[in-house]
C-alpha cells in the first residue's frame, strides 16, 4: 500500500463523501493562519513594528518542508492603558509568537479607529501581531518564590514585588533617578534630596553613621570611637592643626582679648 503523508487523501476514503469532505476541510485548514512561534529579524521600536519569520515550515502532500517567507511591518504587542505602557528592546533572534487577525486589519493600523476590511484576506500572518515571549531562556534570581519579577534574563539585575516588600536589585552596577526631587521615607526618617542639597530629617531622633571614615568637602575624617552629646567624646586619636587634641597642654602665655594664645603639644 502506498505510503500515507500529512496533508494527503487516506486511499481508502476516495469514494467516501465522508472522506472526500474530511480531506477538503484539512486542506482549507492548510491555508489558514492562527499563531505560530517565530523569532525576530528586526525591530524599529519607535514605530513598534518587527520583521519576523516564523518557524514552523509548511509541508507538501509528500511530506517535504517548506520554509514560510519572512514577514515585515508587523506589530509588537505593547501592553498599556491609562497612558502607561510597557515595551521591550526587542533584538534579532528574541523569539515570540506571530498571531493571525481575522481580517484585513490594514486601515486600523492607520487610523487606529474603527474602520472595515480592506481586503477580504482572513486568517493570513499579513495582518497579524508578535507576541514577544522569552520562553524559559531567563534565571530566575534568588528567594523570587513569591513575587512579581520584572528583570534581566541573566537574574542580576530585576525588581521583585510580594505581598509585603518591593525588592531592587542592580547587580553591582548603578541605579539612576534623573527626577528634580526625590524622597525616601520610612517612619520618621526620610531623606530629601533636591538639586545640588541632600536634608537628612530623622523627626528628632538620631543620626547614626557606622562607617569609620568620613569625607566631606574634601575633607577627611576618621574614627573609631563615639561622640555623645552634649560634650563627650572618645576616640583613640584626633588632631586639629597637628595637635593632638586629647593630650595638648595650654602654657601661661599672654592673655590676648582675654583669652589664652594657641594650645602647644
Amino acid at each position: 500500500m502506498a505510503e500515507t503523508h500529512l496533508g494527503s487523501i487516506d486511499p481508502g476514503a476516495r469514494e467516501s463523501l465522508a472522506g472526500v469532505i474530511e480531506f477538503a476541510i484539512k486542506k482549507s485548514l492548510q491555508r489558514t493562519d492562527v499563531q505560530l512561534p517565530a523569532v525576530v529579524i528586526s525591530y524599529d521600536r519607535e514605530k513598534n513594528l518587527a520583521m519576523v519569520k516564523p518557524l514552523i515550515s509548511r509541508l507538501t502532500t509528500a511530506g517535504d518542508p517548506v520554509e514560510r517567507p519572512t514577514i515585515a511591518s508587523i506589530p509588537v504587542l505593547s501592553l498599556g492603558g491609562g497612558g502607561i505602557s510597557v515595551t521591550f528592546p526587542l533584538k534579532s533572534g528574541d523569539l515570540g509568537w506571530i498571531e493571525a487577525s481575522d481580517r484585513d486589519i490594514s486601515l486600523f493600523m492607520q487610523s487606529k479607529a474603527s474602520s472595515r476590511p480592506n481586503t477580504l484576506r482572513l486568517h493570513e500572518f499579513s495582518d497579524a501581531r508578535f507576541i514577544p515571549d522569552v520562553f524559559n531562556r531567563y534565571t530566575l534570581p534568588s528567594h523570587a518564590d513569591d513575587e512579581a519579577i520584572i528583570q534581566h534574563t541573566n537574574g542580576t539585575t530585576f525588581i521583585g514585588i510580594s505581598g509585603n516588600r518591593i525588592r531592587g536589585v542592580t547587580g553591582g552596577s548603578s541605579a539612576t533617578l534623573t527626577e528634580s526631587t526625590v524622597n525616601v521615607k520610612t517612619g520618621s526618617a526620610e531623606i530629601a534630596m533636591a538639586n545640588s542639597e541632600i536634608v537628612l530629617s530623622v523627626g528628632g531622633s538620631k543620626i547614626t553613621i557606622t562607617e569609620t571614615g568620613i569625607t566631606i568637602n574634601g575633607v577627611s575624617f576618621t574614627t573609631a570611637g563615639a561622640v555623645s552629646s552634649p560634650s563627650s567624646f572618645t576616640a583613640p586619636s584626633m588632631s586639629a592643626g597637628g595637635t593632638r587634641l586629647e593630650s595638648h597642654r595650654h602654657t601661661g602665655g599672654t592673655m590676648i582679648d582675654g583669652r589664652t594664645g594657641a594650645p602647644t603639644a
